[in-house]
């Protein structure tokens, strides 16, 4: 019992790390009627077969973390979707089977599991303020959670804000454009 209650604390305090990071950004976590505003932007600015709402729910659910955005005048401009792995999910985005539009719930950390990585699942911005927020956050989670992150860039505009303003680069071996940031990584420079 003492085990998986330190477990639960470690989640929290994961949680609460990076909630505490983004804000100071301009990210808010997403409430459950965000998600699929966050779902439409992602579909109206990138493309349509993005990953669908009820995907964004399970993964929700299954975590209860990893999805902000950045409201303008009430309204969701930009949004910050993160996937926490466990060491199945880890796994799985190395070898590029790792389903990206609907994750498997056996690759991503559950209450009490503290993740081994992370699978950067989407960025969408609407506004200048918004994608610079949204950069800001990507900066702020790598350095607020030191452990391997992994993305793919879908855009070309994403691609080179992943690399030129994050740190991403090319996953060793990756047939797919997998990008990542290493675990051992000494430190990033701000854009």
């Amino acid at each position: 019992m003492k085990r998986s209650t330190a477990a639960i604390r470690r989640r929290v305090a994961s949680a609460e790390v990076l909630r505490e990071a983004l804000e100071r950004v301009g990210l808010a976590e997403a409430r459950l009627d965000e998600l699929a505003k966050a779902r439409e932007l992602a579909a109206r600015l990138i493309n349509p077969g993005v990953a669908s709402t009820a995907a964004l729910l399970a993964i929700h659910a299954r975590t209860g973390y990893g999805i902000y955005v950045v409201r303008e005048a009430g309204e969701v401009t930009g949004f910050v979707a993160l996937v926490f792995l466990n060491a199945a999910g880890l796994a799985a985005v190395e070898t590029d089977t790792f389903n990206t539009l609907r994750p498997s719930l056996d690759h991503i950390t559950a209450a009490g599991e503290e993740p081994v990585a992370c699978y950067g699942w989407g960025v969408a911005a609407a506004t200048r303020e918004a994608a610079a927020i949204c950069i800001a956050g990507c900066q702020a989670a790598a350095k607020a959670m030191p452990f391997a992150y992994f993305a793919r860039a879908v855009t070309p505009s994403g691609h080179r804000a992943l690399t030129e303003k994050v740190g991403f680069v090319p996953y060793p071996g990756s047939k797919s454009g997998l990008l990542w940031l290493s675990p051992n990584r000494k430190s990033r420079s701000a854009a």
